[in-house]
């Protein structure tokens, strides 16, 4: 492990005694369940009653097995006074790797009773990881380090407040391009494979990401707008938003502010490291697939995009003049907070879009804008309110 964790020789000692340590404790702990029931040495329980004191005391003894290591490694890269950034990512690569190796070779196996076992196994692990470390003072201490800003972590968890529905989201996808008919297949296509997953929990997750994949695609495709930019990220961020409206996880389905845990934003949400990489991974036939389709249908010839550039200047005139409506519509100072947040939802149910570089620093959203970045969400209505005038 120690090769990608960056160690001094002096720091890779001390993480090899740390190893040997935890490695200890987890054998003292899952012994002493195993031990018989009484003085002769007899184990008169039977194996459901042995399994029932087994498998939370194992699960027990993983996770701290996890902490004892990740926690060294924490303290070690906050003594290197690294950014932030850097240190979050170290930490990431971190716990991904113990993650892996505890699940596999730690974390207590059941029978495989049922189709997807292995899936369900491991997204209990994960929400009983999460769980786990985010009540650890530990974990707490660190995150203080890297987001001071968030003071309770778990707050940022919405999952419980809605019905589930991969449609919770539609409204910030980048489906301008595409016909009233085409989005209204997607929506009816979305939940047509939602409605499959609530009949059938069976069919996995990683079928419904497929599926809602190739859905938005082919209407890209069809419609002659299917791009390198829609194929490698904005279709899986809505596959990622389809999937956390759905509640197709048994873990939480990301945050919708980011945490110490929950720093990778894929689509409206934030997620796990490891979460990310096992969504990508997922689709990484589906990518792959339709990149073929780009070699021999590009989305739009050099006329078409010389077209479509002068219909966007009059858009983007109109989209003014409405953001101008509304302006005026306020009572009372528009820029204040409770005008700024109805005149942010109100720009996104109207699917107003956003500045395309503000997609650099992971903003799709007017009201991700007033929220990360509130400065600068005044001065681009002011733009736009300048833009009518001229």
């Amino acid at each position: 492990m120690e090769s990608f964790f960056g160690l001094s020789a002096a720091s890779r000692k001390h993480f090899n005694e740390t190893v040997e340590q935890a490695e200890r404790k987890f054998r003292q702990a899952t012994n002493a369940v195993d031990g018989t029931n009484n003085i002769l040495g007899i184990d008169t329980r039977s194996i459901w009653e042995r399994e029932k004191i087994r498998v939370p005391a194992t699960k027990e003894a993983a996770l701290e097995y996890l902490g004892t290591i990740l926690f060294f490694l924490i303290d070690k890269f906050s003594l290197l006074r690294l950014p932030d950034d850097e240190l979050q990512s170290r930490v990431n690569v971190a716990l991904a790797g113990l993650r892996r190796i505890t699940f596999k070779e730690k974390w207590p196996k059941s029978i495989p009773l049922s189709p997807g076992w292995h899936e369900r196994e491991e997204q209990e692990f994960d929400a009983a990881l999460i769980q786990w470390l985010e009540n650890r003072e530990e974990w707490r201490r660190y995150e203080a380090q890297v987001l001071p800003q968030i003071a309770d972590a778990t707050a940022a968890d919405d999952s419980g407040q809605r019905a589930s529905s991969p449609l919770v989201y539609c409204n910030v996808w980048p489906l301008e391009g595409l016909s009233v008919m085409a989005r209204s297949r997607i929506r009816a296509g979305l939940l047509e494979i939602h409605g499959a997953f609530l009949d059938d929990k069976t069919n996995g997750e990683v079928d419904c990401w497929r599926r809602v994949y190739d859905l938005v695609a082919d209407e890209f495709d069809r419609a002659g707008k299917l791009t390198d930019d829609l194929v490698n990220t904005r279709i899986p961020e809505i596959v990622a938003d389809a999937a956390a409206g759905g509640a197709w996880s048994y873990e939480p389905s990301g945050r919708v502010q980011p945490t110490s845990l929950f720093n990778v934003r894929l689509g409206t949400r934030f997620y796990t490291s490891w979460r990310v990489e096992a969504l990508l991974d997922g689709l990484r036939g589906r990518t792959t697939y339709w990149r073929g389709h780009l070699i021999l249908s590009p989305a739009t010839s050099s006329a078409s995009k010389a077209d479509s550039i002068r219909r966007g200047r009059k858009a983007k005139f109109e989209d003014h003049q409405r953001v101008a409506t509304m302006v005026a519509s306020l009572e009372g100072d528009w820029k204040s907070p409770t005008n700024l947040k109805r005149l942010a939802e109100w720009m996104d149910s109207e699917h107003l879009e956003v500045d395309r570089r503000w997609r650099n620093n992971r903003i799709y959203t007017w009201v991700e804008k007033l929220d990360f970045e509130d400065d600068n969400f005044v001065k681009a209505i002011e733009y736009r309110l300048g833009q009518t005038k001229k």
